[in-house]
């Protein structure tokens, strides 16, 4: 398994986005099996236009992140630093041989309620616990109920790791975004 990330601070979406995009391939060696992507507010605007560039780009098989105030990653040749309310793209770009990577998007109103069984869980989103899958979640605190959803998942998949975060915007700049699979899902 290999893992790379770079950031960008131009101010230009399409040369920020170039810029990650050429430091993560030549970093990364070989092809990307998953990609997650932190786009700063500042280009909320542009969020429709981020993965159809991408798509230009590169081809990630599997594409997930969000929008938020901060930003972190390594600029080239730096130490990772945070970016805050200023335009910034952070690309992780991971090379996962044998892993089999399964995308989810769920809805807080189709989150089964907080005293169903494990099974319901399992259905929603589908993936068998026997698999120990891990989990990256990010969600956005407006209109998702993390709490239940954390719960839910140590419930159905409790030896499972879950990491991640929550994304953040400005009510001034149209909130906040999620990107899942190739598309712009909030």
């Amino acid at each position: 398994m290999k893992w790379t990330t770079a950031l960008s601070t131009r101010p230009s979406l399409e040369a920020a986005l170039d810029e990650v995009i050429q430091r993560t391939t030549t970093e990364l060696g070989t092809h990307p099996d998953i990609g997650i992507l932190f786009i700063s507010s500042a280009f909320t605007s542009e969020f429709s236009r981020v993965i159809p560039l991408i798509n230009e780009k590169i081809q990630i098989p599997h594409l997930i992140g969000c929008g938020g105030h901060g930003i972190i990653g390594n600029p080239e040749d730096q130490v990772c630093q945070e970016v805050e309310e200023e335009p910034a793209i952070s690309l992780m770009l991971g090379s996962l041989p044998g892993v089999e990577i399964q995308p989810f998007h769920v809805l807080g109103q189709d989150l089964p309620d907080p005293d169903s069984p494990p099974q319901k869980w399992i259905d929603l989103l589908g993936i068998a616990p026997e698999t120990q899958p891990q989990f990256i979640l990010l969600a956005d605190a407006s209109t998702a109920k993390i709490k239940e959803l954390l719960q839910g998942l140590d419930f159905a998949y409790a030896g499972s790791n879950k990491v991640g975060g929550m994304t953040s915007g400005s009510a001034l700049f149209g909130g906040s975004s999620l990107f899942c699979e190739r598309q712009l899902v909030h």
